[in-house]
């Protein structure tokens, strides 16, 4: 198979990648013209040339994964240089590094008031979703007619027949929330990257240390979002799903949820010393 094969096979498997491509070369190189994909978890389909240069060009592609950015970067392939790789070649290597992220997809464990008010924000946002409920009428097209798929079963069978990747949220709220601890047994150990449960302070905390006490690793539990979302003070199921599906955008796009005031903004001590 191609490489232009595998890059069409990973993203419909739903697979994060990088393309690295060599796009200019001066001097004695390992590959005057060549791409590698590297994949999220490290593995690799082509050569760029191997050696030192190779390894640090994953190392390079699993940043970009991580970070969600396409850039290109030149290689000194000379040891004698300070910058440079531990090479004999002598020359330099410029590499593009291209990441192609699968479309994010939500699991809604649960379609009623909060599950549906995320829905509408996900049609607006473009992004897919999956509902999984255990009643007819809510598992509906009617109810959900941009759900990409509807899964009527009880929740924790419903769960298993998504093949959940690192494209995919999961975000609990069954019905009276009798079974978010059954589901989020069920995905703890998969490879979503956003799990969220919804729920008051007392009943996230029940739910854990009884999860620690049946001998769940606590390192898995902290992957968890739970009360689900962001504190803006969200009261109504419309408020809720702003504060979930920000976390859920920030979690994928590795962003800090921070207000960009403290970030980028003006700051008063600039004002002041302007002022001064």
């Amino acid at each position: 198979m191609g490489i232009y094969e595998e890059i069409a096979k990973a993203v419909e498997e739903r697979k994060n990648l990088c393309v690295a491509t060599i796009i200019s070369t001066k001097g004695s190189t390992p590959r005057h013209n060549a791409k590698m994909i590297v994949y999220d978890d490290g593995s690799t389909i082509g050569t760029i040339g191997g050696g030192g240069l190779e390894q640090r060009v994953i190392s390079d592609a699993l940043e970009a994964i991580n970070k969600g950015e396409s850039f290109k970067k030149e290689y000194i392939l000379a040891k004698e240089v300070p910058s440079g790789l531990d090479s004999e070649c002598g020359g330099t290597t410029e590499i593009f590094f291209e990441v192609i992220k699968s479309r994010l997809t939500a699991v809604l464990v649960g379609g009623g008031h909060v599950g549906y008010a995320v829905s509408r924000f996900l049609d607006f946002l473009g992004y897919d979703y999956i509902v999984v409920d255990d009643r007819e009428e809510i598992a509906s097209r009617e109810r959900y007619p941009g759900a990409a798929e509807l899964i009527c079963a009880a929740y924790t069978e419903g769960i298993k027949r998504v093949r959940i990747t690192p494209s995919h949220a999961v975000i609990i709220a069954t019905e009276g929330h009798r079974y978010d601890r059954e589901v989020l047994t069920e995905v703890l150990d998969l490879s979503a990257f956003y799990i969220g449960m919804i729920g008051s302070r007392r009943k996230v905390r029940n739910t854990m240390n009884s999860l620690l006490e049946a001998g769940y690793d606590i390192e898995k539990l902290k992957r968890v979002s739970a009360p689900v979302g962001l504190d803006l003070g969200a009261e109504t199921p419309e408020e809720i799903a702003v504060s979930i599906v920000s976390e859920m955008m920030a979690a994928y796009k590795g962003a800090t949820a921070r207000p960009l005031k403290e970030i980028m903004g003006w700051s008063y001590a600039e004002g002041e010393r302007n002022n001064s």
